[in-house]
């Protein structure tokens, strides 16, 4: 997860393999939107398994809610509401706030049906119930645990001499907890000092579900090192995903970066906190992680953008267009081997905010600036901005598009998912704005927003990776690739490069495919029946 801001990043995004023949049912429903005298700033959204899902941002001034008015007690304050399983709007939670700007990063639905909210505050952090004190009235980093009815259960403050924040936050379905984020020299955690080994480190903590603390963890060695969003695993580890602009040492292995640019980086870590495996990508320039999630047997999948060229070790590479930052998403085993990446490039600048998997298929919201293509939808801002949300198969494929717009800017944030095929986005829009065909009520500051998207595709393949109908042989190759099967149903092959282009179809069912000609690297081999789809990784050397 990303704290949110209006700076505009240099991101671009391309948009190849169109999935044909798909027909869906879009649906936007349950809009709410929330203002008052200041500007509003997305924060978090997340939903559980029981379908109870928890919202929050931040307010300047006054924010008017549902039968309440709330007053900011110095710069930002924040807000947290929830919507129970079942109903259609969200209600009042907590009110967070004090003299100077708080942050609320993330908030989780907890299984008493109340809310664990993580964030940042200056000087002080008063609550319904408490009044929360930083170390010599500087910047703390507060984690929260309410009940159903708002009332504070607990309360952590971690503190520290240097600049600090908190990044994302874990709360699996039996209540275990995992806080990441960054801090520079030192860090207190319940009676544990933190030395950073570099400007800044990053830190993965583990929490009891009464807030207790477990253990902690911390890698760097120089230059800045920062965690920017974790997932869970299967066997309760967890994954995190970060850069690191120097060096980085986890365990044995040290990572240098290969510029002084920004390169990334995925740990795994035990319940216990153990390390279990490291992985690196970089090249030349720069490589930002943006957001990362899991599958249920823990597959990984993560974004980010690039300018130049994004390379793993085990060979797989990607590489940005121009001078400019691309997109990327990328997807690795449960173990750490990278799977695959894409790289989508468009006209100009094409932001990814979150990213989201839910029913088989990625969510990712963000923005764009100038004209690009997606799934066949072509979109072209009238005022070279708008905002999408965009849905991709597992194997990075583009599969649709909604366009998100406002005439004083559209910024999507948060993206949940709730049981009954349902997505919620929410975001915030200044002026005339529209989610596809749902308008939104005129904004004169920046309005929070949110809404249900309901998608309900058919006629997507079913895919099927190294299906044992076909036998495609050797991988690596230096020239010719051999297609050999016993199936009687026609075929086609489909030669896909590893930024995700076309470079070949041949129809009438090939036996082999010539790749002497082709440069060194990874490329996919498609083939497509009727309603089934294999793909193959190729190594041509």
């Amino acid at each position: 997860m990303v704290a949110y801001n209006y700076v505009l990043k240099l991101v671009v995004v391309f948009l190849p393999l169109l999935l044909p023949g798909v027909i869906f049912a879009q649906k936007w429903q349950n809009l709410q939107t929330f203002g008052g005298s200041g500007n509003e700033n997305p924060g978090d959204l997340h939903c559980n398994a029981a379908g109870d899902c928890v919202l929050g941002f931040t307010f300047q001034r006054q924010l008017e809610l549902p039968g309440r008015t709330l007053s900011s007690r110095g710069g930002s304050d924040f807000v947290v509401m929830q919507r129970k399983k079942g109903a259609s709007a969200y209600t009042y939670l907590v009110h967070g706030g004090g003299p100077l700007d708080e942050e609320i990063i993330a908030v989780r639905p907890r299984n008493n049906g109340g809310v664990l909210c993580t964030g940042v505050f200056w000087r002080e952090l008063v609550l319904p119930d408490t009044t929360l004190q930083a170390r010599d009235a500087g910047k703390a980093i507060f984690v929260t645990a309410h009940k159903a009815n708002g009332e504070l259960d607990w309360a952590k403050i971690i503190d520290g001499s240097g600049l600090k924040s908190v990044s994302d936050l874990v709360l699996n379905e039996n209540g275990n907890i995992w806080l990441s984020g960054y801090f520079g020299d030192t860090l207190f955690v319940e009676g544990e000092k933190l030395i950073a080994a570099g400007q800044t480190d990053m830190f993965l903590l583990r929490l009891e579900e009464n807030g207790k603390l477990q253990w902690t963890r911390h890698h760097g060695a120089s230059g800045n090192t920062r965690a920017v969003g974790i997932a869970e695993l299967p066997g309760r580890a967890i994954v995190g995903l970060g850069y690191f602009d120097q060096s980085v040492r986890f365990g044995e292995t040290l990572f240098t970066a290969n510029t002084t640019d920004q390169d990334l980086f995925l740990a795994a870590w035990g319940p216990d906190g153990q390390l279990l495996w490291t992985q690196k990508g970089g090249g030349v320039f720069d490589v930002t992680p943006v957001d990362i999630t899991t599958d249920d047997k823990g597959r990984i999948y993560f974004c980010g953008n690039i300018v130049g060229v994004l390379r793993f070790d085990n060979g797989l590479s990607v590489q940005s267009k121009d001078g400019n930052a691309d997109l990327f998403l990328a997807s690795c085993a449960f173990n750490g081997p990278p799977l695959w990446a894409r790289v989508y490039s468009g006209d100009q600048i094409q932001e990814c905010s979150r990213l989201l998997l839910a029913e088989n298929k990625i969510y990712l919201s963000g923005y764009t600036l100038g004209n690009f293509s997606w799934a066949g939808s072509n979109i072209n801002p009238s005022d070279g901005f708008s905002s999408y949300l965009g849905t991709i198969d597992t194997l990075g494929r583009p599969i649709s598009v909604s366009i998100l717009d406002a005439d004083g800017g559209l910024y999507a944030g948060g993206l949940a998912f709730s049981p009954g095929t349902q997505v919620q986005l929410a975001g915030v829009y200044r002026g005339q704005g529209v989610l596809e065909s749902l308008a939104l009520p005129a904004a004169s500051s920046y309005d929070f927003f949110t809404a249900d998207f309901s998608t309900l595709a058919t006629g997507i393949p079913h895919v099927l990776v190294d299906d044992p109908a076909f036998k495609v042989f050797p991988t690596p190759t230096s020239g010719q690739v051999t297609i050999y099967t016993t199936e009687k149903e026609p075929y086609t092959v489909d030669l896909i490069d590893a930024f995700g282009r076309q470079l070949l179809r041949l129809n009438g069912s090939p036996q082999s495919i010539d790749l002497s000609t082709r440069a060194p690297g990874m490329y996919l081999l498609q083939i497509k029946r009727k309603n089934r789809w294999s793909t193959y990784r190729i190594i041509k050397e």
